[in-house]
C-alpha cells in the first residue's frame, strides 16, 4: 500500500482520496461535529455557524480540509526538494496521522488553522528562496503568525517558531526582525483598536492566550490514546533518525527547511498542553510538520515488509480507536 504513494501521479492521488474515506467509514455512525468555544479566539465566530449544516456537509467538509491541506503540504515540501524523488509519501502519512485518535476526527480550530500554517509554511519557503532582500516576505510572515496567534489561542508556539525560522532560513538582518516584530503586533493592535472603538475594549482578554498548565486527559480511552501516541513519538523519532542519515546527500537549504519542520513539532506541541482550554484536538498543529518528519521512514525505509507493517499497525490504530469510540458512546 505504502509503495503506492512513492511516485507523484493522479493515480496516487486517487488512492489518497480512497485512503482518507476509508479511515472515516466510522463517520457513519459517528459523523465529525464541530467543536469550537468562544474562549478559543476569533475562529469562534468562523466555526460557530457550522452546527447548523447537515450531517453529510460536515462529512464532506472534514476530508476537502484533509485532502487539500494534505496535498498542499505534500507540494510545497516537494518543491524544495526535500526528497530525492517526487512522491506523495508526505500526504499519505498526514492522512493517516490526522486520523489516530478520536478527537482529530472533528471539526475543530486546529483543523482550520493548519490551513494558515501551511501558507505560513510556503512563506518560509519563500524565504529558503530568496537570495535578497525579503522585506515584503518577513512581513507577512509576521503579520500571518501574529494573526493565528489571535485566531486561535492554543497556537501560541506559531511566534517562536516563525522567528527561529526566520533565523535560521535568512542571514541575520536587524531590520529583517524588526520587520517581523512590527508585522506580528500589526494584527494585536488592529483588534485592540476594534475593541476600543466600539465599547467593547474590557472584552480583549477573551481573544488572548490564557495560560494554564495542565495535563491531557483521554478519560476512560487513555490507555489506547496512550498507546497511539507513544507509536506516533515513536515514529517521529525514526523520521528523524533517517532524515539525518540521509542530509548528506540534500543541499543546504533542504537541511535547513527540515530543521524548521522540526522545531516547527516542538514549538507546537505544548498549545495543549500549556493554554487553556487546550486538549488533545490541540496537538492537531504539531501534526503537520511532525507528519512530513515521519513521511521520511516511509521515504527511506529499505525493508518493505518491515515498513508496511508499520502503515498497517497505522491503520490498526485508527480503526480501533474510533470503533471503540463508538462502542462506548453506544453504552
Amino acid at each position: 500500500m505504502v509503495g503506492v504513494f512513492k511516485e507523484k501521479s493522479t493515480v496516487s492521488v486517487f488512492w489518497l482520496a480512497l485512503l482518507s474515506i476509508g479511515l472515516h467509514v466510522h463517520f457513519i455512525a459517528d459523523p465529525p461535529q464541530v467543536i469550537c468555544q468562544p474562549y478559543h479566539g476569533l475562529v469562534y465566530y468562523l466555526l460557530q455557524y457550522l452546527p447548523g449544516v447537515p450531517t453529510v456537509g460536515l462529512m464532506l467538509l472534514y476530508q476537502i480540509f484533509i485532502l487539500l491541506q494534505a496535498l498542499r503540504l505534500n507540494y510545497i515540501l516537494n518543491e524544495v526538494r526535500l526528497f530525492p524523488k517526487q512522491n506523495l509519501t508526505i500526504a499519505m502519512t498526514y492522512v493517516v496521522v490526522m486520523a489516530v485518535l478520536p478527537d482529530w476526527n472533528n471539526i475543530t480550530p486546529a483543523l482550520v488553522v493548519n490551513t494558515l500554517l501551511i501558507v505560513l509554511l510556503g512563506l518560509f519557503t519563500k524565504l529558503n528562496q530568496t537570495s535578497n532582500s525579503a522585506a515584503g516576505t518577513v512581513f507577512n510572515i509576521g503579520l500571518l503568525a501574529g494573526f493565528i496567534t489571535i485566531f486561535f489561542n492554543n497556537a501560541v508556539g506559531i511566534l517562536p517558531w516563525a522567528l527561529f525560522s526566520l533565523l535560521i532560513l535568512r542571514p541575520f538582518r536587524l531590520n529583517e526582525i524588526g520587520l517581523f516584530i512590527i508585522g506580528a503586533i500589526t494584527p494585536f493592535y488592529l483588534l485592540a483598536s476594534v475593541l476600543y472603538l466600539t465599547n467593547k475594549w474590557s472584552s480583549l482578554s477573551a481573544f488572548l492566550p490564557y495560560f494554564d498548565i495542565h495535563i491531557l486527559s483521554a478519560g476512560q480511552h487513555w490507555i489506547p490514546t496512550s498507546i497511539s501516541l507513544v507509536l506516533l513519538v515513536l515514529l517521529f523519532a525514526v523520521g528523524v533518525v533517517y532524515g539525518n542519515n540521509d542530509s548528506h546527500k540534500m543541499l543546504i537549504q533542504a537541511r535547513k527547511i527540515w530543521l524548521v519542520l522540526f522545531l516547527g513539532a516542538l514549538c507546537l506541541l505544548p498549545g495543549g498542553n500549556l493554554v487553556s482550554p487546550g486538549g488533545l484536538d490541540a496537538l492537531q498543529l504539531c501534526l503537520l510538520p511532525a507528519s512530513a518528519i515521519m513521511a521520511n521512514y516511509f521515504t527511506h525505509a529499505k525493508n518493505l515488509y518491515v515498513r508496511s507493517i508499520v502503515f498497517w499497525l497505522l491503520v490498526a490504530a485508527v480503526l480501533y480507536n474510533n470503533y471503540m469510540w463508538i462502542i462506548v458512546k453506544a453504552y
